[in-house]
């Protein structure tokens, strides 16, 4: 299973709404692969597999800069075991109030 289908398989199992950027040829280039909204959050996580791990584009790097100076969060997520760290993440400190 590749990487953001992972993410996106475990991301239903947490309090939140996540949707993949990337669905459709329609979005706008260089963000993040997924959107997560949770409790008193919203942040990106861009999925880097084996053949991209290290690398983001000039592109990418000027668009996470836009985001992050909205005061959002850009995860850079390259195995399962960072799925697990944002999963739970996501399961203890976004809660409801």
């Amino acid at each position: 299973m590749k990487l953001q289908a992972y993410l996106m398989e475990q991301l239903k199992q947490v309090d939140c709404l996540a949707w993949s950027n990337n669905a459709t040829g329609y979005g706008m280039r260089g963000i993040p692969d997924v959107t997560v909204i949770t409790h008193g959050e919203i942040f990106y996580i861009e999925c880097k597999d084996e053949r991209t791990k290290d690398r983001l584009t000039k592109l990418q790097e000027h668009r996470f800069g836009q985001i992050e100076s909205y005061g959002h969060k850009v995860y850079i997520c390259r195995s399962q075991e960072d799925v697990r760290v944002i999963v739970e993440y996501i399961k203890r400190y976004c809660k409801p109030e």
